[in-house]
């Protein structure tokens, strides 16, 4: 999991930290392993319904915000606690992003 987060800091030089799910109950995910300024949060379940990641992996679509305080599908309780203000979500099972410019 050390080699994921590493390699997802990498990919976002500007993140102050990253963090795994797993999927821990009936509708819930768990902060299995963390990086920089959410190493705090290893540990902290949060229910699928009010997350991010619970829609990435409820929708299999890769999920973003870039302002938690105006998101409607963020845990703001969580997300002010643990000092997230953006956030990009991606479950395994997403579907690849293609990105283009024209």
């Amino acid at each position: 999991m050390r080699q994921v987060l590493d390699g997802a800091l990498a990919l976002i030089p500007g993140s102050d930290g990253a963090a795994i799910e797993l999927h821990s109950g009936r509708n819930q995910l768990t902060y299995a392993a963390t990086a920089r300024e959410l190493s705090v949060a290893v540990g902290v379940t949060v229910d699928m319904s009010g997350s991010l990641s619970g829609l990435a992996v409820t929708t299999g679509a890769v999920q973003h915000f870039v302002d938690a305080a105006l998101d409607q599908r963020v845990g703001t309780v969580l997300g002010a606690r643990l000092g997230i203000s953006s956030m990009l979500s991606v479950s395994r099972s997403c579907r690849p992003v293609v990105a283009s410019a024209s």
